[in-house]
């Protein structure tokens, strides 16, 4: 079976099911556009809409209609009808396979698009590109545009648009073989349609996915996707669609070893596009029908059939791929009931269609039809035979030649490819480079920055609390000095002083204690945590659940200070900017291998996404500590209900 066949039959059927449902559109434009009193900008829409009605019609039309919109586009400052214009001028040019022009007037659309700030129109221009590139091979740009068009559907959530840049992306793998992500995408644009309620394009996706599956000859499959499309569309009355699907079906048995089952599907095809008019289909049928009655040996309706699709196709004018199938098989029918000669010439006349002149296979078929038509042609046989070896020798000096000069252009392009490759290397390492000292700078000015508000915060201590006390003893000091006037009064000052003293004493051990407690020092990490919780809970401010899992051992000193600054410092940031009134705090050795501390409160948590959070209440310096353990640091808050930090901890 010759699988272009079915591609052709997707291809042109949809074609022509277009220009027959256009035509409406274009009659009912057309009257629109006949009201004189209609504004230059509806005027713009009118014209930008007939055009692309046109495309598959007249497409000079389209151009001049096109050209029309253009310039009241351009007179009345209307930069969302110019926007489409373009698309449109892009479109007909895809279409008259002119990528070129194509993209360059895409182009100037997605400019006017991200002007107007339209995500909508942004995609629909990058899902045109993408099948620009597509149609020119250029596979990989072709799917950078239509993943770009599938973010921004996905941005206004925009589920028919959505589906088509999935069904775009299977169509993109499909072209790659790569049928995974072919099947993984198309399954997506289903689901899509189905949301969307769109049974027309749902019934087309699912005509793809049995293209796909028999691509694959993964027949069962390729059957039963058929049908679902085909009853899809049996029940919209698109008859059109309906002769398309029925006639793959046929395709698809035919491959499969059974083309007496789909003889009867390339009949009913070929009766409703008859009934319909539709010259490409009618010539589809019919070509299929030769094809699967020469898969039948019965070769005399396989010519009959041939003969009439090629009667079809000289009226039509069909392009290339048409002759070079239609030459094929009649090559085939006429090798089958041994006309060798006929055989031969349509086999010639489908090579020089062929890019492929050089091919093995073709060549052996040619030779082996040319040596069969000798044998009945014995009176050239020397001369015949001559010509044969004169060409074969040119055709393996031509092999050679190729061969050469491939083998030269693909190490040519190994070493540049190589040389690009390491260039790129080397600027990857040192964006690399730059990354990590930026990093590395960061890191240094955050540690800097919080030794400097703890400096700022034990100076204030020492002056507003041990410094005012000081300034008390030492005039306590000086009233000593002076004659009392009774023992009671000496009595009174001296206890006045001790107690004073003792005050001093008690605030100088606590600002030595917050330095630094002597717990986290004799004890470690989880007595320290348990000593400031206590403190903590005992004023009444917060009510703390500390939960400590499998930590009895020590740490490394620097560990355990950073460790305890940073929870100290979060316990600090809830007490004071949360309002919670329950704090939660979970410590967890996993193996000796990673520290896992989990603080959760019930307070009125903070918005994430804003920067100014995260430098204001000192969340940033504590990132900056944690990087600096190489470990990670989540918040997960919203605001009303509360906060959750994650920290883990390689250890």
């Amino acid at each position: 079976m010759n699988i272009k066949l079915l591609i052709v039959i997707l291809v042109l059927s949809g074609y022509t099911s277009a220009r027959a449902q256009n035509q409406y559109e274009i009659d009912s434009l057309s009257e629109l556009l006949a009201n004189k009193h209609l504004h230059d900008t509806a005027k713009v829409d009118i014209y930008n809409e007939l055009a692309f009605s046109l495309r598959a019609v007249d497409k000079d039309l389209a151009l001049a209609y096109l050209d029309t919109a253009k310039i009241l586009a351009e007179r009345n400052d209307y930069t969302e009808g110019l926007c489409g214009i373009y698309n449109r001028y892009g479109i007909i040019y895809k279409n008259w396979n002119k990528a070129d022009e194509a993209i360059t007037y895409y182009e100037k659309s997605v400019e006017l698009a991200r002007e107007l700030n339209d995500k909508g129109l942004i995609a629909d221009v990058y899902n045109n590109l993408g099948n620009v590139y597509r149609m020119q091979g250029k596979q990989t740009n072709a799917a950078e545009s239509f993943i770009e068009a599938l973010k921004l559907r996905e941005e206004i959530d925009d589920i028919q648009g959505e589906a088509a840049a999935h069904n775009n992306l299977a169509y993109l793998y499909a072209d790659q073989k790569n049928y995974p992500l072919a099947i993984e995408n198309n399954l997506k644009a289903i689901e899509l349609f189905g949301i969307a309620k769109d049974s027309f394009e749902l019934g087309r996706a699912n005509g793809y996915m049995g293209y796909i599956y028999y691509f694959q000859s993964i027949y069962d499959s390729a059957i039963a996707y058929n049908n679902k499309a085909l009853d899809i569309f049996k029940k919209l009355g698109d008859q059109y669609e309906t002769a398309t699907l029925l006639s793959n079906g046929g395709n698809i048995y035919a491959e499969s070893g059974s083309p007496q089952k789909g003889l009867p599907l390339h009949k009913q095809a070929l009766a409703i596009q008859t009934e319909l008019g539709d010259s490409v289909g009618m010539y589809t049928s019919h070509l299929s029908l030769a094809q699967t009655y020469l898969m039948l040996h019965k070769t005399d309706l396989a010519e009959q059939h041939i003969n009439t699709a090629m009667a079809i196709l000289k009226k039509i004018e069909g392009i290339i791929n048409m002759y070079m199938d239609s030459y094929l098989i009649s090559s085939q029918i006429y090798k089958a009931k041994g006309d060798y000669k006929k055989a031969y010439e349509y086999m010639i006349d489908y090579t020089k269609l062929n890019d492929s002149l050089v091919n093995e296979s073709n060549s052996r078929t040619i030779t082996e039809l040319q040596t069969k038509y000798d044998t009945e042609k014995k009176d050239h046989e020397i001369e015949t035979n001559k010509l044969e070896l004169a060409n074969n020798q040119i055709a393996i000096r031509q092999k050679n030649i190729i061969a050469i000069a491939l083998t030269i252009l693909i190490i040519v392009i190994l070493i540049i490819s190589y040389l690009l490759y390491n260039r790129y290397k080397l600027h990857k390492q040192q964006e690399l480079n730059e990354e990590i000292i930026r990093q590395q700078n960061i890191r240094s000015k955050a540690v800097i920055d919080a030794e400097e508000r703890e400096r700022t915060r034990i100076a204030k201590d020492l002056h507003d609390g041990i410094g005012q006390q000081l300034s008390a003893i030492k005039l306590m000091t000086s009233a000593l000095e002076h004659p009392p006037q009774s023992d009671t009064d000496r009595s009174e000052q001296l206890s006045t002083l001790k107690n004073t003293l003792d005050e001093a004493i008690k605030e100088i051990r606590a600002v030595s204690h917050n330095m630094m407690p002597n717990a986290l020092f004799k004890l470690g990490l989880s007595s320290a945590i348990r000593e400031f919780v206590d403190k903590i809970t005992a004023t009444g401010l917060l009510k703390i659940n500390l939960e400590i899992v499998g930590l009895t051992r020590q740490l490394d000193k620097t560990t355990e200070i950073i460790l305890y600054r940073v929870i100290q410092e979060l316990v600090n940031n809830v007490i004071k900017h949360s309002g919670a009134n329950m704090l939660g705090i979970q410590i967890v050795d996993h193996d000796n291998k990673t520290l896992n501390i989990i603080v959760e409160d019930n307070g009125k948590g903070f918005d994430t996404s804003k920067k100014s959070n995260f430098e204001g209440i000192g969340l940033k310096n504590i990132i900056s500590r944690i990087e600096y353990l190489d470990g990670t640091v989540d918040f997960d808050s919203t605001i009303g209900r509360g906060t959750t930090i994650i920290i883990d901890i390689p250890i």
